[in-house]
């Protein structure tokens, strides 16, 4: 490079050294680059726009032969001006070199080489400049030839030089930004359609991202493409869990035959007949452009598609097949915008409502989209959609469609409204009624005893003997008094339509005697109801079990319990307050790592020694190595408490209830909620469970505060402490449990359960509280603290009752005796030992310093 005069040594010092990187090329040799990228940061880009893939596809429209021709080392025939060399500055084992021409790397280098190239072969018809490489096309072998002596005469007069070996001519046809034009039209690349048909089924979110990708580049080719990858492009929303189910499959099998046809697809010409035909379904919307050949046969440019969005998806049909149109258009601007072109729907009152003098006034979305549409000139029809080839088509399957089918729009016009459009949950008819009661058996013998006095001893029609004198048939339908006798085989769809909208228990059941009679009608509600899934993952959290208060230690100082408190101003309290006579410590700091937590403690031991045990949450900071490595070392029990649970740590969140309110109180009277901390005054005031101050109990003696007393015979004993103490706690927990109307769970081992989601994962109004995964109960290891499996994934976790609710089969499982033999779930003993999931967990410090909290604090586990 120094010999070819593409870099020089640098005689100065210089304010930007970067390192030197050699990467290979794809022919065998070497490629010299550097690591700009401090530098690219720095660097103002000149904003130059590039064209558009498909503005660059159409270019070639109609040509029949191609040549590529590649620059030698492009970018070092730039010059780089004096004034910048010092940038490209780079460091060597044989000193400091920079750059005299122009290196690879810098951010903005491909936009002013294109602008280059396009300054050298301005006018030049036949020639298109596509990233690096210059591609020159014709309708005729003698214009290729007549067009590269021009693009050659042009080089040499601006001393661009060439590289013979990357140049390629009489072509028919060439690869360009991943597509093969040729003279039939347009064509994805081999080597994508290749990767995609060659790759393996991913194994996570991320392979099916990726893979998508891919897809995403080519699905112009792929009609239906949205409701192809539908089942696939699920499974990467926030919050699904992964399944590879047999939908998945078929799907990603699919996409694979969609593109073993080898599709094509005509280039657009700007004085064509165009035709844009969109459609659209409960799931998604779609269209196809295409445009009339020579031959006079319709050829498609390009299809589209997309997913319908939770609101677009509560739209009526007619709005959606608007909104298809309107999208459509606008995602085909560059096309149609500017020229007269035909919209076909199959939505008959839309060519009205849409059309560009309709004088009618409509409704408030249709008219939003009307305004939207009628930037355009099209004249809009109707295609009946039951003489519409093109609908018995687009039900065939994709790899029925080959290249031949392409000539037609009715070959190649996908629909997508799907062949089962009617839902499940669609209205009853009396015709329906009429047709299923007279299949049934024994509405079919109490219709034809209606009118006879007296009924056979039939065991089958015996329940219905009492009502005999109410039954009257209407029509073919059996009533009792003005109720329709419900047919068996009608009851499950009849509850279904029913309980749509998901009410209760007693306002269906008083839905369903207003309308209907059968026996047992009452017990299938109630069946229906419990066993809904959806209603089963939106009840409420309202399992409030009775209190259970917590053992006092028989000494001072034995446990305690530590948290965190803020941030308040950038600053963070640690709290630590002993069980036994509720004296607290209280630290500020900035630095709440474990081994800010840790030095903060030592101070906190050091005045008063080591406890036997210490309770926390599962904040990182308490879950961390160094965290149970100091009370390893120490010999303390650790004992975590239950995330978003705070009464199983009620001790010292009580006592932060006490902080937050003085704070406010002080802030409010303008003073310093740093400099009037009360943690003195909180010491030196009887606490209710014992009447006795926390210093008197810690220390045996009061502390002196700012309000006189006279000192006689002060009783500072603890001898009724731990009498003092029960009753206080049978009075609270009496009170709880009575205002609470708290009640023991009936939860057992076996039990198949919903969990509540964390509060990170149902931030939103429309999630339900319960995540709708089953989970099986393996094991109880408190009195409301229980073990639970995960029946997708064998992973085990420990929830307390109040966030769990019966899943709509409360039945023992047995997919926890096939997961024991299998190994795949191991339950422990009753230790109350946090489970494998959280012992992985890290503390995580963004750069700012800022430590967020892990993912893994998520968890529930047991105290």
């Amino acid at each position: 490079m120094l010999k070819d005069d593409v870099i020089e040594e640098v005689p100065e010092p210089s304010p930007w050294v970067s390192n030197l990187v050699v990467v290979p090329k794809a022919s065998g040799g070497l490629r010299v680059c550097c690591d700009f990228r401090e530098l690219n940061k720095a660097i103002v880009r000149e904003r130059y726009v590039l064209p558009k893939v498909e503005d660059t596809l159409d270019t070639l429209n109609g040509s029949k032969y191609f040549a590529k021709i590649d620059a030698r080392s492009g970018f070092f025939q730039l010059t780089l001006s004096e004034e910048c060399r010092y940038l490209t500055t780079f460091i060597t084992n044989k000193g400091c070199f920079r750059f005299k021409r122009v290196p690879f790397r810098l951010s903005d280098i491909s936009e002013t080489f294109r602008k280059v190239m396009e300054e050298i072969l301005f006018g030049l018809k036949g020639v298109e400049i596509s990233v690096d490489d210059v591609i020159v096309h014709a309708v005729t072998i003698d214009q290729l030839i007549s067009r590269l002596h021009e693009v050659f005469e042009r080089c040499r007069e601006r001393n661009l030089k060439l590289n013979p070996k990357k140049c390629e001519f009489g072509l028919t046809q060439i690869p360009v930004l991943g597509h093969v034009v040729s003279a039939k039209g347009i064509q994805p690349d081999p080597v994508k359609t290749k990767a995609i048909q060659e790759a393996p089924p991913p194994a996570n979110v991320a392979e099916l991202r990726s893979f998508l990708g891919v897809c995403g580049y080519v699905s112009k080719f792929i009609p239906n493409y949205a409701e192809l990858v539908e089942p696939l492009r699920r499974l990467t929303r926030q919050g699904t869990n992964w399944t590879w189910d047999s939908e998945q499959v078929e799907s990603f099998e699919e996409l694979k035959r969609a593109l073993s046809n080898e599709p094509v697809l005509a280039c657009f010409k700007l004085d064509g007949p165009t035709v844009l035909v969109t459609d659209a379904s409960p799931v998604g919307l779609g269209g196809v452009l295409l445009q009339e050949q020579t031959t006079g046969e319709l050829k498609p440019v390009a299809y589209i598609s997309r997913s319908l969005t939770p609101t677009e998806a509560r739209y009526s049909q007619i709005e959606r097949e608007a909104l298809a149109c309107v999208w459509a258009a606008e995602r085909f601007h560059n096309y149609v915008f500017g020229t007269e072109f035909t919209l076909l729907t199959d939505n008959k009152p839309l060519v009205s409502l849409l059309s560009l003098d309709c004088k009618k006034m409509l409704p408030p979305r249709i008219q939003r989209l009307a305004w939207r549409l009628h930037q355009y000139k099209y004249k809009i029809k109707h295609i009946e959609g039951k003489m519409n080839i093109a609908d018995s088509f687009s039900r065939l399957p994709l790899n029925e469609l080959d290249e031949t089918s392409s000539g037609n729009v009715a070959d190649e016009y996908v629909k997508f409204v799907v062949e089962n459009d009617v839902p499940d949950n669609c209205a009853l008819s009396l015709s329906e009624v009429k047709e299923e009661t007279t299949k049934d058996k024994i509405l079919t013998k109490i219709m034809n005893l209606v009118h006879v006095g007296a009924w056979p001893a039939d065991a089958d029609i015996k329940p219905f003997e009492k009502f005999r004198e109410e039954f009257s048939v209407f029509e073919g339908i059996l009533l009792r008094g003005n109720r329709i006798v419900v047919p068996t085989s009608l009851k499950k769809r009849i509850l279904k339509l029913a309980h749509e909208s998901h009410v209760g228990i007693v306002r269906t059941k008083q839905l369903l005697r207003s309308k209907y009679f059968w026996i047992g009608m009452d017990r299938d509600v109630e069946s229906t109801i419990k066993d809904c899934p959806a209603c089963a993952a939106s009840r409420p959290l309202n399992n409030n079990t009775p209190l259970q208060p917590v053992q006092l230690p028989k000494a001072p100082w034995l446990k305690g319990a530590v948290d965190i408190v803020g941030p308040i101003d950038n600053k963070y309290l640690v709290t630590y307050i002993d069980y036994y006579s509720s004296f607290p410590e209280v630290a500020i700091t900035r630095d709440i790592t474990s081994k800010s937590i840790v030095k903060i403690l030592m101070n906190i031991f050091a005045r008063h020694g080591y406890p036997e045990e210490i309770v926390s949450d599962n904040g990182p900071q308490f879950i961390s190595q160094e965290f149970r490595r100091f009370l390893s070392s120490k010999g303390i029990k650790h004992v975590r408490s239950s995330p978003y649970f705070p009464r199983s740590n009620g001790k010292i969140e009580r006592f932060h209830r006490y902080l937050k309110k003085n704070f406010q109180a002080v802030t409010l009277e303008g003073r310093s909620w740093e400099e009037e901390l009360p943690k003195h005054s909180y010491r030196s005031i009887p606490h209710p469970m014992t009447g006795k101050t926390p210093a008197s109990l810690l220390f045996h003696r009061e502390i002196r505060t700012k309000l006189p007393s006279i000192k006689l015979n002060v009783d500072v004993s603890s001898s009724n402490v731990e009498g003092d103490a029960r009753s206080y706690q049978k009075r609270m927990k009496s009170y709880h449990d009575r205002k609470q109307r708290a009640k023991a769970h009936s939860f057992v081992v076996g039990d198949m359960v919903y969990l509540a989601r964390s509060k990170c994962d149902s931030n939103s109004k429309l999630k339900s509280k319960f995540d709708n995964i089953k989970y099986v109960i393996i094991d109880f290891v408190g009195r409301d603290t229980c073990k639970v499996v995960n029946t997708l994934d064998g992973k085990t976790y420990i929830r307390n009752v109040k966030f769990l609710t019966r899943a709509p089969i409360a039945e023992r499982a047995l997919i926890f005796h096939d997961m024991l033999d299998n190994k795949e779930v191991k339950p422990k003993s009753n230790t109350g030992v946090e489970t494998d999931n959280s012992a992985k967990d890290t503390l995580i410090r963004t750069r700012s310093g800022r430590v967020s909290k892990s993912t893994r604090s998520k968890d529930f586990v047991y105290y």
